[in-house]
């Protein structure tokens, strides 16, 4: 009897095991499929990638320049 089959219609059957383990051929066939990647999908997620690395560039650069401003310009922050 395979894996997961059941029996019908008798009350009880008298078995032998034979060949189990991992090395049978339903265990070996029982790995799950390997997801496959689209073109489109890998473009996006390239994509998407460097758009993050871009924003996160962007962030950085704005933060110094904007330090290095209010440095140089002495802004002081509060009400007048």
């Amino acid at each position: 009897m395979l894996r997961g089959s059941s029996l019908k219609n008798t009350p009880y059957i008298y078995g032998i095991s034979v060949f189990t383990g991992k090395d049978t051929k339903v265990m070996m066939n029982s790995a799950a499929a390997k997801y496959k990647f689209s073109s489109l999908e890998k473009l996006m997620n390239h994509a998407i990638l460097m758009i993050v690395a871009l924003q996160i560039t962007i962030a950085t650069v704005s933060g110094f320049v904007g330090a290095d401003w209010i440095q140089n310009n002495e802004v002081k922050f509060g009400y007048l």
